[in-house]
């Protein structure tokens, strides 16, 4: 797996002291970031995933980086990103979806590689929040990495002794020492590793020692703490500290002096994470757009928009590239909605219901006969209720969409005896006339 004979690796953590008994001496508690709004890692927090804590980094308004291993498969209800912006978990953040990249397994499975993953919160970061840019480039061996994590610590000649904590993040640094290639031959690298000196130990991977006081290795129990690195005169996420590891013939307590720690730069999942932090704004449920008013009209798009676990499929397409709004009616009666000048093929559906996996199908078309396979519905709303809508494309498509709604002059699928109509045109042999009643319409093709 890696440069150097490892023995063993195992998921990555918070960051390690150097030793009480060598000049200058160091202490877990010497390396506290204090929670200020001023500190430079205020926008390093920790990462709530049911029970457990782990670290993750603000890279977007909405959007933190960590480990995939932390945060595949979770769900979006269970994860909170919390802040110490100021005072001590000064705010709860809570999730709106969890994008693990696509390649990645499981921790070590095959390999170490893509263990990233990215966060989207349901609401926006505070005001003043540092954001930190991503470096989209290489790093040469030696460079030095500024380490910002939550979790359990101790100190390099005993090993992890310090439980970890949501409100307490510590900083240290190391430096890149070696680096494995991308698997897929590209001739990039995508893993950084670093070996943990002090007191006696050898220094297996070479390089710059930093001093007791400054070098850090990490702990296990938390991943997704970021690496930085100072380039263009701001500190950039350079990768994501994911696995620590000992050397054969070496110490075998982790995270002691004479063992090494790393992760997976972000550089080689530039598009990647580009890809999800351009998506459009109301991609997810959670962060839906309202709608105002008793009618109107808009334009979006759908370019870069994702399915969410437990979303049902819409119109009876599978569909693929959804974006939601929230229209409260504002009086009761008949209203329309429409895709009606959208660039690609649209389906449309209105639900009630508060969560994705847990919707009330109200309405829903694929093909309206109108020019450019639009959608449209019409149904009763009841005034003061609250109306999820939904433009997916067939089959996965996207483009630019034109959504209007308002006031309709009739509901024919709302009339109670339409199931008896049904049955009385069907008898005459107009099925055609059936169909063209019903608000809820599906192309078979």
């Amino acid at each position: 797996m890696l440069a150097a004979a490892l023995l063993s690796a195992a998921p990555a953590s918070a960051i390690m002291a150097g030793s009480a008994t060598v000049d200058p001496p160091d202490s877990p508690a010497d390396r506290v970031d204090p929670n200020t709004t001023t500190s430079a890692w205020a926008g390093v927090g920790s990462l709530s995933v049911g029970a457990n804590a782990f670290s993750a980094v603000a890279i977007g308004r909405r959007y933190v980086l960590t480990a995939a291993h932390v945060a595949k498969g979770a769900d979006p209800a269970n994860v909170k990103f919390n802040l110490n912006f100021g005072s001590s978990l000064s705010h709860r953040i809570p999730a709106a979806a969890v994008f693990a990249h696509p390649a990645f397994i499981s921790f070590n499975n095959p390999d170490a590689q893509h263990d990233v993953a990215i966060v989207e919160l349901a609401e926006d970061l505070p005001a003043g929040v540092p954001i930190y840019p991503l470096h989209f480039a290489e790093i040469a061996a030696g460079t030095r990495l500024v380490m910002v994590g939550y979790g359990a610590t101790g100190q390099g000649d005993v090993g992890a002794t310090v439980g970890g904590n949501a409100g307490i993040k510590r900083v240290g640094s190391n430096n890149a020492d070696q680096f494995e290639l991308d698997a897929d031959g590209s001739g990039r690298n995508a893993l950084f590793m670093f070996d943990f000196d002090g007191g006696s130990a050898a220094n297996v991977l070479g390089g710059q020692s930093l001093g007791n006081r400054v070098e850090t290795s990490l702990a296990g129990g938390d991943s997704g703490s970021p690496s930085f690195v100072l380039a263009g005169g701001q500190w950039k996420v350079a990768g994501v500290n994911t696995f620590i590891f000992t050397f054969n013939g070496g110490p075998t307590v982790t995270s002691t002096f004479g063992t090494g720690g790393g992760g997976n730069l972000v550089w080689p999942y530039q598009a990647w994470i580009s890809s999800i932090l351009e998506r459009p704004g109301n991609d997810t449920f959670v962060n839906r757009f309202v709608l105002a008013g008793a009618g109107g009209a808009l334009k979006a798009s759908s370019a870069g928009a994702t399915k969410q676990t437990g979303e049902p499929n819409h119109a009876g397409d599978s569909g693929g590239k959804s974006v939601w709004w929230r229209w409260v009616a504002p009086q009761t009666g008949p209203v329309s909605i429409d895709t009606h000048g959208s660039s690609f093929d649209t389906v449309l559906a209105v639900y009630t219901g508060t969560a994705v996996n847990a919707l009330t199908a109200v309405a829903s078309n694929d093909d309206d006969g109108s020019a450019g396979h639009a959608s449209a519905v019409v149904f009763t709303a009841q005034a003061g209720t609250e109306y999820q809508i939904v433009v997916d494309g067939r089959g996965g498509v996207s483009g630019d969409v034109s959504l209007q709604w308002g006031a309709a002059t009739a509901v024919s699928a709302d009339i109670p005896v339409l199931p008896h109509w049904g049955i009385a045109l069907l008898g005459l042999g107009l099925i055609a006339v059936t169909l063209f009643l019903s608000a809820d319409r599906h192309r078979s093709g």
